[in-house]
């Protein structure tokens, strides 16, 4: 059974642990030693959980299997909109529809405020895919990252790329 709990300082290990099964794979090729690359993601992690840390209205969660840590939710809510600023898994409990299960549920916790959900994801991540399949637009694109937006009203069809942006996908295509 899937649930949540609020993370504490507690949850700090497992935590590295998910940002360094995330990351990993940007690091394999960089030619750095294992030690060179561990200390770099600590510092990485650590600037992470500070610049989350200083989100207000944030909303952190551990995703658990039973009473095992796998993965976690961050989320923070302004008086205009939800951001959904993290959700991973550790890599065994990827493409088994936990995301997908914990994105709905957020979706369905969202739509009675009528309140947007907002994202940022970098513009050659697969995620961006997962994310349309549950139902968020293009926003903007402000590179290396595109603005998605997911709305209770339509389901994500009313956000859309600004004509700007749209025009220049349209000359880069051409």
């Amino acid at each position: 059974m899937i649930s949540l709990s609020p993370a504490g300082v507690e949850d700090e290990a497992f935590l590295f642990e998910l940002f360094v099964s995330v990351r990993l794979a940007e690091y394999a090729g960089s030619g750095w030693s294992q030690s060179e690359m561990q200390t770099l993601m600590w510092v990485e992690f650590r600037t992470q959980q500070a610049t989350y840390a200083k989100q207000s209205g944030a909303r952190h969660d551990i995703v658990k299997e039973g009473d095992v840590p796998i993965g976690r939710i961050l989320t923070t809510e302004s008086a205009h909109a939800v951001q959904l600023v993290d959700v991973s898994l550790i890599k065994p409990y990827r493409g088994r529809g936990i995301g997908t299960m914990l994105v709905r549920g957020l979706q369905k916790l969202v739509a009675p405020t009528g309140k947007p959900i907002r994202l940022q994801v970098e513009l050659y991540n697969p995620a961006m895919r997962f994310y349309q399949r549950l139902g968020f637009q293009p926003l903007r694109e402000h590179f290396p990252y595109l603005s998605m937006e997911w709305s209770p009203k339509s389901g994500g069809n009313d956000a859309r790329l600004t004509s700007t942006e749209s025009e220049s996908r349209a000359r880069a295509q051409a």
